[in-house]
């Protein structure tokens, strides 16, 4: 869940706060592997307003945001020494967003612009 915060002006929202990422599985076994003994770890990410940043050390993700039709609307590379995107001004509204490394796993949360 997000906060809604008040900056600036007497009136003027934006959204921010911590985005809660759920982990999700592809194929869990990977057609051969089993699922790993341990879960991978989430990184901290919060957003304010358009800006999605991350707080801790990160693998490389590409991060997608899909609208409430399952499409993707938006997707950009996440280099492991990002610490902040900037999401474009023309989205607006409630999506998904995903945070895809090479693996067979995800990281799914829920975001407002």
């Amino acid at each position: 869940m997000l906060l809604a915060c008040t900056v600036g002006f007497a009136g003027v929202q934006q959204v921010c706060g911590v985005i809660q990422l759920q982990i999700g599985f592809d194929d869990p076994t990977n057609g051969e592997e089993p699922l790993p003994k341990t879960l991978p770890a989430i990184p901290a990410v919060m957003q304010n307003d358009y800006e999605i940043r991350f707080l801790e050390v990160h693998p490389y993700y590409t991060l997608c945001i899909v609208d409430e039709d399952d499409e993707v609307v938006y997707s950009v590379a996440v280099w492991s020494f990002t610490t902040s995107i900037v999401l474009p001004s023309w989205l607006s509204g409630d999506y998904e967003i995903l945070l895809r490394p090479d693996d067979n796993y995800y990281l799914y949360g829920y975001i407002e612009l």
